[in-house]
């Protein structure tokens, strides 16, 4: 039998680690992601990161056993468990917001089946999973007094449906994860192999500010900081998102055409239980915006880019 071998490649920027092993005749490969970035400069510089990613693939295949081999033991890890060691492996898979995201939802679907029903994935049902979506719709009606409340998102309680469904997807995934790995023979929450009766998603109407109000707020933002006055100014009346006006940088105006050309975003957002700044090198839609802007507004820039050359200065 030919003996496993193991590799790195990268993706989103960080290593990933494979393990090739063949049952039989047929080829096979496990990927885990080493959680290290690719690196730049610096201390985190490619030679030293590739070197900490070759270590971690190096100890994995120490320990590495094939999934055909460990059936008997896998079958016995619990579903919080198999939540934690999915979400690892997202790890670098996907994108930073992603990964927080994910983090969020394995924490409550850990919550759940730690506090209230330890199960082994392998014995896990769909009734459960029922269960557990209906615990998360109700801790957060606005109404549920209980234990581990959740103030929902908006005051008359609507977009609870988006989030319960979140979690659904989240779990379905975790349970195709183990389902590739042997830990189970069926996901008890693909549709195709239940009868689970998921959220409708929801649409959430949002106020929109009238041209009454509009003008008032733009007269009441000119006692304001000059910098404040652009960012309200560009998100009022080009209707940008707040994740692509904080991203835009005095380069993105073309004073001269007045011209503005919104190419990427910065976020915000809890990873590993830190607050991380997200910059991406795209809009949501992946395609850059371009818009014409009116004198006053571009007399407001030059403003906003003579103080900020005098703040470097001071």
């Amino acid at each position: 039998m030919k003996k496993p071998r193991g590799s790195l490649y990268k993706k989103n920027g960080y290593y990933i680690a494979r393990i090739t092993y063949y049952v039989g005749d047929k080829r096979k490969t496990k990927d885990k992601s080493t959680g290290i970035p690719v690196g730049g400069c610096g201390k985190n510089n490619p030679a030293r990161q590739r070197d900490k990613a070759n270590r971690f693939l190096a100890t994995w295949m120490a320990s590495f056993v094939p999934p055909e081999e460990q059936v008997a033991d896998i079958k016995d890890q619990l579903l919080t468990d198999t939540a934690k060691e999915w979400l690892e492996h997202q790890r670098g898979l996907k994108a930073p917001g992603t990964l927080a995201s994910y983090q969020r939802c394995v924490k409550d679907i850990i919550l759940y089946f730690d506090a209230f029903l330890p199960v082994k994935t392998a014995q896990l049902t769909s009734i459960q999973v029922e269960q557990y979506l209906a615990w998360e719709r109700m801790r957060r009606q606005p109404e549920y007094s209980g234990d581990y409340k959740i103030e929902p998102m908006y005051s008359d309680g609507s977009g609870v449906e988006n989030t319960v469904l979140h979690r659904a997807t989240v779990l379905r995934s975790i349970l195709q994860y183990a389902k590739k790995n042997g830990i189970v023979d069926k996901n008890v929450a693909a549709k195709h192999d239940c009868q689970i009766d998921l959220p409708k998603p929801q649409r959430h109407d949002f106020p929109v500010l009238d041209t009454e109000e509009a003008k008032q707020l733009l007269q009441k933002v000119e006692e304001s900081a000059t910098w404040f006055q652009v960012a309200v100014t560009l998100a009022l009346t080009l209707g940008l998102r707040r994740s692509e006006v904080i991203a835009i940088k005095s380069s993105d105006f073309d004073l001269n055409l007045r011209m503005l050309r919104i190419s990427r975003t910065v976020t915000q957002q809890t990873l590993d239980g830190k607050n991380t700044i997200i910059s991406k090198p795209f809009t949501k839609n992946r395609k850059p915006k371009e818009f014409s802007l009116s004198e006053g507004f571009c007399d407001l820039i030059k403003k906003l880019i003579l103080e900020h050359e005098q703040n470097r200065e001071n």
